[in-house]
């Protein structure tokens, strides 16, 4: 399903090629020419949307600023007095419709903040106005957005109002594909592939042609995915004439790769052979990055398997070139996805500063306005001073009263707003973790027990997987809430790029290397930052058996026949420190039955126990004793009473640090 991720903007940047001068010299100069001379704004909106629709796909720069145009005609005209019914009507409209088209631009630059504004203004006009295709739009292009963020269960139902608002049969299509590839995304195949055979069902007009080639896709990889050759086949081979149909070279290029490793599977090579070629050479030709990644591996595993060791090499070379090229190039837009989080809490603490001055302004002025009236009361009144001082102390308490309220309203009202933020930081922190069912994939028989003492934490888990070796660490970053959850920000993406950049695998070089970007990434701060982290790192080879281990201050614990086997970490952090040493590298060879545990120190800081003031620590030794007594049983039950034991302990205290532990049954 990845293909459909980066199908769109791929297939944006071919089409743009083709058009795109051709509009922008011809074209554009022509209708800026028009646009220039016209005399009524009703008349340049339209010229303006004409102008845009040829563009959008090509341009998106000009396509948000011919919106803009028409955003600030629009809103000009509306703010008009004696606006008739019919103009007001119009204007409304295109207002809705440009806020619309400028959301989905800016959603393509990944400005996503901007973008949420501009469409929920674009869906409350619309609704409104009762302008239902543009109400329609608006909530399938929020819908995208989500989808973009992984919260597929909210995406699909932004999708289904879509459909519901404006039961089209023009917009069903798209909006039953986008279901389809969210049901695909949350693991539910059987419901993403009613979904698909219902967008495929009303794709048969030309306008859905590219629509119908995805689907065709979408629905041969769910029958590859099962194992069902013949569907699969079926299915590849309608969508690579339908591609060569719409002269589509990415959908054509895929649609080969994907022939190739069905054919690959079936142990038909020569096919297979031919298909890869063919897609790897139309790849080449348009310079698609993700297809020359995919066709480089296809080529890679058929003359592997073969045994053609020097072609083998060659793409396998070639493929981790592209891989790197295209890691490079993902990691930078979810980069800016975790921004937006943010961004659009720095721009909600600068409108709340703006607010405090105008409030300190305006009291400002209300004081000198009583001293004024104060004075001239004061003057006029003599004789009624008495009375005048009463009714002043009744108005200021009334006063002070609503202003305390007023001040208590808005405390709550700021306090709500932090927790939402926080909120939402942790679910783009546990975006980043690898999900229980994916690590579930890897381990069968395994547990994640992730308590953060905050709504965010410090402490993180971490899986990857390379060529038969499963990488898998415990890390416990400084400080815990909105604090630590930052460092492991920093910690999680230098992990990653040690994998995925630098291409290592052994524990202890690893570490060596995560230490090195840490730094340097500190290091750009004018202020001296020592943060870090502590961390266990295990390397699993699923051929051999054998782990290497290596770990900073964190320890590593195996359990085999009721017999504890502790490595402990090197004395050092994961960042500035006085006496940094390489990090050591240990190995072990697994039998049957091990239980491999990984831990950070939140669990045995914990205080309790019968203490009447203030408990003590539950302690290292305490624990590695528990592990040995529950290491036989399932591990759901060792989670659950690692839980349970752990309540018992803390008792009403409160939770010392964030605690994660991962147990894993070999």
């Amino acid at each position: 399903m990845l293909y459909l991720q980066v199908m769109k903007g791929i297939f944006t940047l071919f089409f743009s090629l083709s058009l795109f001068f051709c509009l922008a010299k011809d074209g554009g100069n022509s209708f800026a020419q028009q646009v220039k001379e016209a005399s009524e704004d009703s008349v340049k909106v339209r010229l303006l949307f004409d102008w845009d629709d040829k563009i959008y796909l090509q341009n998106s720069a000009l396509d948000i600023q011919l919106n803009t145009q028409v955003i600030d005609i629009c809103r000009r005209q509306l703010a008009r007095k004696n606006i008739r019914k019919k103009e007001e009507l119009f204007y409304a409209s295109s207002l809705a419709r440009a806020l619309n088209n400028k959301g989905l631009a800016l959603s393509e630059k990944n400005r996503l903040d901007e973008s949420l504004i501009m469409l929920h203004e674009s869906y409350e006009i619309a609704r409104k106005y009762k302008i239902k295709l543009t109400e329609s739009h608006a909530t399938n292009n929020i819908g995208t957005i989500y989808r973009s963020l992984k919260e597929y269960k909210k995406a699909i139902r932004f999708y289904e109002k879509s459909f519901a608002i404006f039961k089209d049969s023009a917009a069903a299509p798209e909006t039953f594909n986008n279901i389809g590839l969210c049901y695909s995304d949350l693991g539910e195949k059987d419901k993403a592939m009613r979904y698909f055979e219902l967008s495929l069902k009303f794709s048969n007009s030309p306008d859905h042609q590219l629509n119908k080639a995805n689907t065709l896709l979408n629905l041969a990889d769910l029958y590859f995915e099962k194992k069902d050759h013949g569907n699969a086949m079926h299915y590849f081979s309608q969508a690579l004439e339908t591609n060569e149909k719409i002269d589509n070279p990415h959908g054509v290029s895929y649609s080969y790769c994907r022939i190739s490793n069905l054919l690959r599977r079936e142990k038909k090579y020569a096919e297979a052979l031919l298909a890869a070629r063919k897609g790897y050479s139309i790849a080449k030709k348009n310079d698609l990055l993700y297809n020359l990644q995919e066709t480089s591996r296809s080529l890679y595993n058929i003359h592997k398997e073969q045994k053609h060791l020097d072609s083998a090499l060659y793409y396998y070379e070639l493929y981790n070139t592209y891989v790197d090229q295209y890691t490079k190039q993902t990691n930078r837009e979810e980069l800016l996805r975790k921004q937006f989080y943010y961004e659009y809490q720095n721009k909600e603490e600068l409108a709340a500063a703006r607010h405090k001055k105008q409030l300190e302004v305006a009291s400002e002025k209300n004081k000198r306005q009583r001293i004024v009236l104060i004075s001239v009361l004061v003057f006029f009144l003599g004789m009624l001073i008495f009375v005048f001082f009463v009714v002043k102390s009744y108005r200021r308490t009334k006063k002070m009263n609503q202003i305390i309220e007023m001040q208590k309203k808005e405390v709550e009202h700021k306090n709500r707003e932090i927790l939402d933020s926080i909120s939402y930081a942790k679910r783009i922190q546990t975006a980043i973790l690898p999900p229980d069912s994916y690590f579930k994939s890897k381990f069968k028989q395994s547990f994640i027990l992730y308590m953060p003492k905050d709504i965010v934490a410090g402490d993180f888990y971490w899986l990857e997987e390379r060529g038969g070796q499963i990488l898998f660490a415990v890390a416990d970053c400084t400080g815990h809430g909105v604090p630590g959850a930052m460092v492991s920000v920093v910690c999680h993406n230098a992990l990653n790029r040690c994998i995925r950049e630098f291409n290592l695998t052994k524990p202890n070089e690893i570490l060596n290397k995560t230490r090195e970007i840490i730094i340097h990434e500190f290091e750009k701060s004018r202020e001296e930052v020592k943060d870090g982290m502590d961390i266990s790192l295990c390397c699993l080879d699923l051929v051999s058996m054998k782990i290497t281990w290596a770990g900073a201050n964190n320890p590593l614990c195996i359990i085999r026949n009721k017999e504890l086997i502790e490595f402990k970490g090197d004395k050092q952090p994961i960042g500035n420190y006085s006496f940094s040493k390489s990090f050591s590298l240990h190995e072990f060879q697994l039998q049957k039955d091990d239980v491999i545990y990984l831990f950070s120190d939140g669990y045995i800081d914990q205080f309790g126990g019968t203490s009447p003031v203030n408990g003590k620590k539950f302690k290292s030794r305490r624990l590695k004793t528990l592990l040995s007594a529950i290491a036989e049983l399932d591990t759901a039950e060792q989670k659950t009473i690692l839980e349970d034991e752990f309540h018992q302990w803390k008792g009403s205290l409160d939770q010392v640090d964030d605690i994660c532990i991962i147990g894993i049954k070999i």
